[in-house]
């Protein structure tokens, strides 16, 4: 019975994932702003506006699903993904666009922490929680999937019009709705008592992102990965179109980096037990991938940067597997969802530095500066790490000479 009830979640919940991601509108959507006449700059607005949403409404969202229904606060993510979609579809302008991206915003802060959450808890229910890593894992390679089928599918979809992809997008995400009233949610274990009040869980989950061992430590170097990601992922169309390339193989790119995602999640659960040097050396690489995609300019060149983007996708799955064993049920998706709304300060301010140098330099230059920063980051933790060592090393040191000369004294 446990192994069919298994069977039967993992089913689901996959199935929901695919077609939350198909997203044909989604290799495009960049291309359209230009072709509607929005500017980098304006680009970079709407961006902000979209991070302003999810910073704002994450964390709440995330305590609402400690609270009461996760299931619920995840359907109800799927209507704004909808409305969101249908305001690019009848209202193409500066203000449609930002309208649109403000909702799908809201959808993926009700998605952020609360999904891992509600999968958390639906293994522990089980009795399968060991297996988080594996499943949450190829749960992101289900994800990576969709994209790359959105890719293929966008580049002959966009000669039928914008509208084509947008309303595919609009079918598959209401699909993805249907799927979700399928389950029959398990209540968090260790949930919050009812006099305890919403205020109370948002509060007892930040006061725990900063005292559980290690969760803060975890948190922050997952924020900084998932921001510059996010920040720079959104603008590689304008570096692609830079480099002289058709817009169809914007979608062709996209499903590369999907192919590459979803290799990197399915993989994921075999690195939970590597050292955290290894995934800051890792971040170093990553970063010097972008920086030699923006400079060489060619087509093969361009590939480096779905490599960036597989190596992040891996860093980010990882810590994530490894701080979910660490949070308690009753504030899983307060504490989760910190990681989303404090990252998309780094969303923004990538969004907002990278839209003034494309506009003074051009696009590969934003690239360049970015994933300059990001080897800095990666060279920053790595330096540390070795500080650390040193230090252990020399008290190490200096016990072992106390010792002799305690020895030798007596």
């Amino acid at each position: 019975m446990k192994v069919f009830s298994m069977r039967a979640f993992l089913v689901k919940i996959y199935a929901f994932r695919l077609l939350e991601m198909f997203i044909p509108v989604y290799p495009v959507y960049l291309i359209m702003f230009t072709d509607y006449g929005l500017s980098p700059v304006d680009i970079a607005w709407v961006f902000v506006a979209w991070s302003i949403a999810l910073f704002t409404l994450e964390l709440p969202s995330g305590a609402l699903a400690d609270r009461y229904s996760r299931r619920k606060v995840l359907i109800f993510g799927q209507i704004l993904n909808v409305l969101g979609l249908l305001c690019w579809l009848f209202y193409k302008s500066f203000w449609g666009f930002f309208f649109g991206l403000v909702l799908w915003g809201a959808k993926q802060a009700m998605m952020s922490g609360t999904f891992e959450a509600f999968v958390y808890d639906e293994l522990k229910a089980l009795k399968c929680e060991d297996q988080y890593a594996k499943v949450i894992g190829r749960n992101r390679a289900v994800m990576s999937v969709g994209l790359m089928i959105s890719g293929l599918a966008a580049s002959p979809m966009v000669l039928l019009g914008y509208d084509a992809t947008i309303i595919a997008t609009i079918v598959s995400a209401a699909a993805s709705g249907l799927v979700l009233l399928t389950f029959s949610e398990v209540r968090a274990y260790g949930h919050v008592a009812e006099e305890g009040g919403y205020l109370r869980t948002l509060g007892t989950g930040l006061r725990q992102a900063v005292t559980i061992p290690g969760v803060l430590r975890m948190l922050v170097f997952m924020m900084i990965s998932y921001g510059f990601l996010e920040g720079m992922a959104e603008f590689f169309p304008l570096l692609i179109r830079q480099s002289g390339l058709p817009d169809t193989a914007v979608g062709l790119y996209l499903a590369a980096i999907a192919g590459l995602q979803a290799l990197a999640f399915y993989v994921s659960h075999r690195f939970e037990h590597y050292p955290n040097r290894f995934f800051h050396v890792l971040l170093v690489g990553a970063g010097l991938c972008v920086i030699a995609s923006a400079w060489i300019l060619t087509p093969a060149a361009l590939l480096l940067f779905c490599f960036y983007t597989a190596a992040t996708h891996l860093i980010f799955t990882v810590y994530d597997a490894k701080m979910q064993h660490r949070l308690p049920s009753a504030t899983r998706a307060t504490i989760t969802s910190v990681r989303g709304t404090f990252g998309e300060i780094i969303v923004i301010a990538t969004y907002m530095s990278y839209g003034l140098l494309a506009e003074a330099k051009g696009a590969p230059f934003g690239f360049l500066v970015m994933g300059g920063v990001i080897v800095a980051i990666g060279v920053g933790y790595l330096a540390n790490a070795v500080f650390s060592f040193c230090q252990r090393a020399r008290r190490r040191k200096n016990f072992l000479l106390s010792g002799f000369f305690f020895i030798f004294y007596l």
